[in-house]
This record gives C-alpha cells, sequence and structure tokens, in this order.
C-alpha cells in the first residue's frame, strides 16, 4: 500500500483530504504543523507528500526544505495564498 504524509493545519482539511486518500486504498499519516510533519518524515517512509505552505511552527516551504535534502520523495504544495514564490529546484 502507497503511503501519504498529509501535512495541514486546519483539522476539517486535513480529514477530508485523509477521508479522500483511504477511500482510494492508500495509507495516510496525518501532521499539522511543520514540526510534526518533519518528526514523521524521518521515521517512516512516504511515496507522498501533501504540504500545505502556510502551517504553524515551521513554514511549508521549510519542510519542504527538509525533505528534499534528504530525500526525493513528490511533493504537492496547497495554498489558500494568491501569490506563490518559486522554490530553488
Amino acid at each position: 500500500m502507497k503511503k501519504i504524509l498529509v501535512v495541514e493545519d486546519e483539522a476539517d482539511i486535513r480529514e477530508l483530504l485523509a477521508g479522500y486518500l483511504h477511500s482510494e486504498g492508500y495509507g495516510v499519516v496525518q501532521a499539522e504543523d511543520g514540526v510534526s510533519a518533519i518528526e514523521l518524515f524521518g521515521k517512516e517512509k512516504f511515496d507522498l507528500v501533501i504540504l500545505d505552505i502556510m502551517i504553524p511552527k515551521i513554514s511549508g516551504y521549510g519542510v519542504c526544505e527538509v525533505i528534499k535534502k534528504n530525500s526525493d520523495v513528490p511533493l504537492l504544495l496547497l495554498t489558500a495564498r494568491a501569490i506563490l514564490w518559486s522554490m530553488p529546484a
């Protein structure tokens, strides 16, 4: 079973995403902030990370940087922001 880390501080959105992913047969692990996301990522192997940009403790951009230094796992970034800045590859 493919495993996905969902990082979203809004519980309703996080639960909605997790529910859809579970119904499609994915294993889902949830985190509500950047620190938890990094800790979970260090303990488990994930096939995909779905990551909100505006999360507490460490921003989604910060989490993205940490993950990309140590892994080539695909990241899907979510945001409600109107303008995004480019992340270096």
